[in-house]
């Protein structure tokens, strides 16, 4: 595919896209979902039926007064006028979209796959796209696609808080209440499941989610549903302490989490959020202190080697805890070189670590290796102390060498030139 083609042969190019498994199908369907919201766009003519009228009749009382079938009546007549109208192409394109996504979702290809979950996380939720992704939701939940599900619940709630969605409030609402009800009654009748299938839906939150996970209806009943701080319709999550120690007291099904520690484990690497991340670890602490006495160095190499913080604090934890990880040994059970990837990490205390643990196990690293870590600036924060010990160490372990044999006359200048040297 090249530059992006015409508003009014688009969606056919995204036809061929898919035919072709051209991975430009996702840029191509989100810019057709986004065309009709340019406010530079010029003004349609006063006879055309626009967006603007359709949602202001869906706004009008009167509306809501009917009968549910003569709302859905009405919905799907006005929408089939807005898809029909040659005068309004741009919309009428966005309108069909659904026809595309509903091909992928159908599909059991994987190239179909990764385009449809790409379209699940970044789809704004207006009205074309939202008819395939309404459908898919119901039917992922039939169907226990626990992965589509949870991708969708979690945009649901995001949506609902953001604002962005032409969907109305009272059925994201209503969705995400069916999102949670899903994962009560996996807990009711299918209590084995009930932890890995809420690892899918906590994978989803991102990093900037803090407003978001406040009020998120799935959120907060996962966590905080003990506490009942909320209505049928509101979560009153501003009441709610986000500490690792009080998501424990208050999460729903705490004993189902209590199982296994398995899906802790999965949910440790595959949360992107923070305050999960933290959860996950106080849980693994409380209720798996024994399991984590057992744990193969295999699995704390995939921690030490994670970019998030609690992680790597975590995987420290445990090789100062668990008796069978004496720093003498980590050459021997194959953990040396992950730990020392931990000069990699932008975090103080991981470098803090791995800079002591270098200064008594590690003295062999190579002088290259040693005059990267003297110019060592990544840390944390912006003062930039995290790198400190590292570069005392490698500072030390190069006075240490013999300045002719070992270091060198160009490695010195090397030194010279750089900004701690």
């Amino acid at each position: 595919m090249g530059e992006p083609v015409n508003s009014q042969t688009r969606l056919e190019h995204v036809q061929l896209a898919l035919d072709a498994k051209d991975p430009h199908l996702v840029e191509l369907l989100l810019q057709i979902a986004n065309a009709y919201q340019n406010p530079n766009a010029p003004p349609p003519p006063e006879d055309v039926y626009t967006l603007a009228k359709f949602q202001h009749e869906l706004s009008l009382p009167s509306f809501y007064k009917q009968k549910s079938e003569v709302q859905r009546q009405t919905r799907g007549e006005k929408i089939g006028l807005l898809e029909s109208q040659e005068s309004d192409p741009l919309l009428a394109e966005r309108l069909r979209s659904h026809e595309i996504i509903l091909k992928l979702w159908n599909s059991e290809g994987a190239f179909e796959r990764d385009c449809l979950m790409r379209i699940v996380r970044a789809m704004p939720l207006v009205y074309g796209p939202w008819k395939a992704l309404k459908q898919i939701f119901k039917e992922a939940e039939s169907s226990n696609d626990t992965e589509v599900l949870a991708a969708l619940a979690y945009r649901f709630d995001e949506s609902l808080y953001s604002s962005r969605a032409e969907v109305s409030r009272r059925t994201l609402k209503y969705l995400c209440r069916r999102a949670w009800r899903y994962l009560r009654n996996v807990a009711n009748n299918m209590p084995a499941l009930y932890a890995e299938i809420a690892v899918d839906f906590l994978a989803e939150y991102r990093e900037n989610d803090r407003y978001l996970v406040t009020d998120s209806w799935v959120w907060h009943h996962i966590f905080f549903r003990e506490e009942k701080a909320y209505t049928r319709t509101r979560v009153r999550g501003y009441y709610v302490n986000h500490t690792a120690a009080q998501m424990l007291k208050s999460r729903a099904f705490a004993e189902l989490w209590k199982r296994s520690p398995l899906p802790l484990f999965e949910l440790l690497e595959r949360a992107g959020n923070s305050v999960v991340r933290d959860y996950a670890i106080e849980a693994l602490k409380t209720d798996f202190r024994n399991v984590i006495r057992e744990v193969e160095p295999n699995w704390v190499k995939r921690l030490l080697v994670s970019e998030h913080a609690e992680v790597q604090n975590f995987a420290i934890w445990v090789l100062e805890n668990v008796p069978k990880f004496e720093q003498s040994k980590f050459r021997e059970i194959g953990i040396h070189e992950s730990v020392l990837k931990l000069f990699n990490s932008s975090h103080a205390q991981p470098l803090a670590y791995v800079a002591e643990y270098a200064r008594t196990h590690a003295r062999d690293l190579s002088v290259e290796e040693l005059i990267r870590l003297a110019n060592h600036n990544r840390s944390e924060n912006s003062s930039g102390k995290g790198s400190i010990p590292v570069r005392k160490l490698a500072n030390d372990l190069l006075r240490a060498k013999d300045p002719r044999k070992e270091v060198g006359l160009e490695n010195w200048g090397v030194l010279l030139e750089t900004t701690f040297g």
